[in-house]
């Protein structure tokens, strides 16, 4: 019987492991100083809710009350991609009350574009080989691939919002790169 933690676990503490972890195998969630260490499938519950444990984690645990992870790599590696898009999807709708012509100004459409940029940051490495891997490089190809879809008749046709884009890549870019 799996005991399920009654308070929010401390995360500062040298060893956090997750008590309302049951193994699926012999992988269990542990936590080591913010760094998550041999997890591949596992079923939590109590307050920690997850849908099925045959999924691994980044597809499917969910949390109900969100903690501070202190470590940027294992905060990155707990925001699933749905969270990551509604962050940036929170940061379209704040960018088109701002005034940017560009933004979606309805949730439907921030959500498909918080798709279509987290797709292309994720694809970067794949799709620029012999490109260096900095953040300006990466703005820039945000900024095209957003051009490219939102845009009828692809890059060519953006002409003067280049700078709007590019703007709207800069807002995004910290949430996609984890820096939140």
């Amino acid at each position: 019987m799996v005991n399920t933690p009654t308070q929010t676990p401390n995360l500062n503490s040298p060893t956090v492991q997750f008590a309302a972890a049951r193994c699926a195998g012999s992988f269990c969630a542990r936590w080591r100083t913010g760094f998550l260490v041999s997890v591949r499938r596992f079923r939590v519950l109590g307050p920690y809710e997850q849908l099925d444990y045959t999924q691994s984690l980044e597809s499917s645990i969910r949390f109900r009350d969100t903690y501070v992870i202190q470590n940027p790599v294992a905060r990155r590696r707990l925001l699933l991609n749905s969270d990551v898009e509604q962050l940036v999807a929170a940061k379209l709708l704040w960018a088109a009350e701002d005034g940017s012509p560009i933004a979606p100004s309805d949730s439907d459409g921030a959500a498909e574009m918080a798709a279509i940029a987290r797709r292309r940051w994720n694809s970067y490495e794949r799709r620029n080989k012999n490109v260096p891997d900095t953040i300006e490089n990466r703005i820039t190809d945000l900024m095209r691939g957003l051009g490219e879809h939102c845009e009828t008749g692809g890059w060519r046709m953006v002409g003067g919002l280049e700078s709007n884009y590019r703007w709207l890549a800069e807002q995004v870019a910290p949430i996609l790169a984890g820096n939140i």
